[in-house]
């Protein structure tokens, strides 16, 4: 059976700035341009437990939490810590990576857990050496496909590891809101729902035929 992991970097960009300011460490950080006008484009999970949320206009923010620190983006550097996250895996444990975004990826670990004893150990000497070498604090979900890997890292965040074996899949995420699915958007959220369905396990039991109205061919390879 196939063990593939998800990696996701936790609360990326203000993670890439404490990395340049270590005394942001532990505060309520937001990422944003200057200007009473601008928008919060990232949180931290300190500024998130308070009610801080991205797309939040950053005069809002500050009446939340006066003293938040706002740090304004750096692109090269996100760039420049993503590439050296991939180079890590690939340098140290394997060349087996498919790169999902500038903060996350995937890891065939089907050849190489066994090195390490499990998947869990496996992933607790990733976080350990990417905390170690770059100071980014990631999460990672563990499951037989992409699909359920990434669905699995959003159940324990942030420093979590998750494992979905494929008979679980359902029980845990039946309650899940149908938005929640990677490859479902918005538009096609609010046309499932219109049809009552609107959760996981909902989409699970549906006619395939009913899906397929609405999602076309992608309702085939979806669950």
């Amino acid at each position: 059976m196939k063990v593939i992991f998800h990696l996701d970097l936790d609360s990326y960009f203000v993670s890439a700035a404490r990395t340049v300011y270590s005394e942001l460490k532990d505060l309520p950080v937001a990422i944003g341009s200057k200007g009473r006008r601008s928008v919060v484009s990232a949180v931290s999970y300190e500024a998130r437990e308070k009610g801080i949320y991205a797309g939040m206009p950053q005069y809002r923010a500050k009446e939340i939490i006066p003293d938040i620190k706002i740090v304004e983006p750096d692109f090269a550097l996100y760039i420049t810590l993503s590439s050296k996250l991939f180079e890590l895996i690939s340098n140290n444990f394997t060349d087996k990576i498919e790169v999902g975004s500038i903060d996350e990826c995937y890891i065939d670990a089907t050849d190489i857990w066994q090195e390490y004893g499990s998947p869990i150990k496996l992933a607790k000497e990733l976080q350990k050496s990417i905390l170690k070498e770059l100071s980014l604090p990631c999460s990672i979900g563990i499951s037989n496909n992409k699909f359920v890997a990434k669905m699995s890292t959003s159940l324990k965040k942030p420093l979590g590891i998750s494992v979905t074996k494929p008979n679980e899949f359902l029980e845990k995420f039946k309650d899940k809101p149908i938005g929640s699915v990677f490859g479902i958007g918005s538009q096609s959220s609010k046309k499932l729902i219109e049809i009552g369905i609107d959760t996981i396990g909902k989409f699970a039991s549906a006619p395939i035929e009913n899906l397929r109205i609405i999602l076309g061919i992608r309702a085939d390879t979806l669950m």
